[in-house]
């Protein structure tokens, strides 16, 4: 983990889905955050608009880079669309392993 940007790295939905939990790798069958040191931004997510299982889950590549202390500013698109939005995180553990996000409007 990188103390001085602790979001780096690939992030998956806790059991409840309440949070995310840092992860070394993506799971086939969940969604999924991934932040790379070079701004490279992968969100793993269902490929269509149909969410009756199974579901079927893929990459999608965007960029993103720092807006503020707890805010992303994320370029991206999938399926649906291509988008640029903000997204909020905040750790719940002293050792940064846990993370809510939120999507800004």
């Amino acid at each position: 983990m990188d103390k001085a940007l602790p979001i780096l790295g690939i992030w998956i939905p806790s059991d409840d889905g309440d949070y995310y939990i840092r992860s070394t790798q993506f799971i086939s069958n969940k969604p999924g955050y991934q932040f790379k040191p070079d701004g490279q931004f992968i969100q793993r997510q269902n490929v269509g608009w149909c969410g009756t299982p199974p579901i079927t889950y893929g990459n999608y590549e965007g960029r993103w880079k720092v807006f503020d202390k707890t805010t992303l500013t994320v370029n991206g698109s999938n399926w649906r669309e291509n988008y640029t939005k903000n997204l909020k995180y905040q750790f719940l553990t002293d050792d940064d392993n846990k993370v809510k996000f939120q999507w800004l409007d």
